[in-house]
């Protein structure tokens, strides 16, 4: 992940938990739920192993779930048919996180 998306992500992340809090009971009811009718599909990878390399391919997702539709699309957790597809490559694990984004509120 380049060091401009960082920042961004991190900001991304703090609101998501901000808004996570009153959307959840809605997502638990199925309630105010409306989905994209496209996935979108982004590539994370680490040296260190396959779980950060999951969660740099969720924050990618993120970013692009926002940019393309929005702050209320972000959740990687309310997305449709959200799945990783994972794989080495000599030291690196490169993981493919793939889901259609959900609007939360």
């Amino acid at each position: 992940m380049k060091n401009s998306d960082t920042g961004l992500a991190l900001a991304v992340l703090g609101l998501a938990f901000t808004l996570a809090l009153p959307a959840g009971d809605a997502l638990a009811r199925g309630q105010n739920t409306r989905c994209a009718k496209h996935a979108v599909v982004a590539t994370g990878s680490s040296g260190l192993g396959k779980m950060l390399a999951r969660m740099d391919a969720e924050i990618a997702w993120e970013l692009k779930a926002v940019k393309k539709h929005g702050l209320l699309w972000y959740s990687w957790w309310a997305a449709k048919n959200n799945a990783f597809r994972c794989r080495k490559k000599g030291q690196r694990t490169i993981c493919v996180a793939r889901g259609t984004p959900c609007r939360l509120l």
